[in-house]
């Protein structure tokens, strides 16, 4: 059976993908992790999509699943990406959703205005 990692989006979690994996479960062995400070993970002084690529890395290794497919999901599919650039051959084939390509100081701007993190615990308690 074919391994897949699958990567959530920035304030997600891996339960988020529960329904997939239950219906990719009979052609995919699915794999996937909480982000630091996400889900069920705790918070790291290393906060950041370098981080990120290293604790995939870590969770890559500890599984044995080079050369793994990956369906990164907004902020994941940008860690998958950003670890395959830094670690060439890490990943098999990365499939991306939602993942926002550009980051000009404009865009960028805009984004972080939209974190309000009253607006955020109200949405995502957890």
């Amino acid at each position: 059976m074919k391994n897949l990692l699958l990567l959530h989006g920035a304030m997600g979690a891996q339960s988020q993908f529960d329904k997939l994996t239950s219906k990719l479960a009979p052609e995919f062995n699915c794999h996937s992790l909480d982000f630091y400070g996400h889900g069920k993970s705790s918070f790291q002084d290393n906060f950041g999509i370098e981080a990120f690529a290293r604790q995939v890395k870590e969770y890559m290794d500890q599984y044995n699943l080079k050369g793994c497919d990956v369906f990164g999901y907004s902020m994941g599919g940008y860690v998958a990406l950003f670890l395959e650039t830094t670690s060439p051959g890490s990943l098999g084939k990365i499939m991306t959703l939602g993942t926002k390509f550009e980051w000009a100081p404009e865009g960028s701007g805009k984004e972080a205005a939209m974190l309000d993190p009253e607006k955020i615990k109200e949405k995502v308690p957890a």
